[in-house]
């Protein structure tokens, strides 16, 4: 059949050379062609090995059934259903084998591997399993999958352990305690004002401490004006000190 498409002339051209020489032969196959060219979108459906992962779950579900699927479960999710279809015939072709098992836990739970007993001195003929569970793992859903494992495994080994590994991830922010102290004295001579600014952004996630000392001698201005600001995501502490000398004291 050429690549034009799925057309009643194409599929006849598929019928034998042999065979289109007996009329009843080439009638029922015209009439076979015409009702196949109709159904595109059914005949399509038939590809399962390129397309397993657009099949939808009911008819997962069915070919599961009739290929044999012995360790199938319902309650797969619709990914899971897709990876364990996929990797069936493999299985079914090295049951009894460690591919075999790790291919099948591997649908459900990705990245599981098996370890032989041989492999960590255990007992002879035994197995364990090692199971990632990002997403973490029911009670239920893990009898449900390590119920079926004697449908993929040889009869002789035995499970012998199981470790599920986990991993969390995340931003640890942690802060410190900061003080910041600004002094400025001023003698002797005779200022009519002083004027100090300071204005700040502390980003700390603990406690902030900011103070200012002003010191003005011999206590002859007229005004001291003083202004900070601070910001934090903890516990703020801001003190303001103006020192006049040798007359007077003014906290603010």
């Amino acid at each position: 059949m050429s690549s034009r498409g799925l057309t009643r002339e194409n599929l006849l051209e598929t019928l034998p050379v042999a065979l289109r020489l007996d009329r009843s032969v080439v009638a029922l196959a015209d009439a076979m062609a015409g009702i196949l060219s109709q159904r595109p979108e059914e005949i399509d459906r038939l590809r399962i090995y390129p397309d397993v992962f657009r099949l939808d779950e009911k008819l997962l579900d069915i070919l599961a059934y009739d290929f044999k699927v012995d360790w199938w479960d319902s309650e797969y999710s619709l990914e899971e259903k897709r990876r364990v279809l996929r990797d069936n015939w493999n299985v079914h072709r090295t049951l009894g084998t460690k591919y075999a098992v790790e291919t099948v836990l591997g649908d459900i739970f990705p990245g599981a591997w098996v370890e032989e007993w041989f492999e960590y001195g255990g007992s002879p003929y035994c197995f364990r399993l090692f199971l990632p569970v990002q997403d973490g793992v029911s009670e239920d859903r893990q009898r449900r999958v390590l119920s079926r494992i004697w449908y993929y495994k040889n009869l002789r080994s035995h499970l012998e352990g199981i470790s599920l590994e986990g991993e969390v991830s995340g931003t640890n922010h942690t802060g410190a305690y900061v003080t910041a102290a600004h002094t400025v004295e001023v003698w002797p001579e005779l200022p009519v004002s002083v004027e100090l600014a300071e204005a700040g952004n502390n980003q700390i996630g603990v406690a902030a401490v900011a103070a200012q000392t002003v010191e003005i001698w011999p206590a002859l201005a007229e005004q001291a004006e003083l202004a900070v600001g601070a910001g934090s995501d903890g516990f703020v502490s801001v003190q303001q000190t103006v020192e006049l000398y040798p007359e007077e004291r003014m906290d603010a």
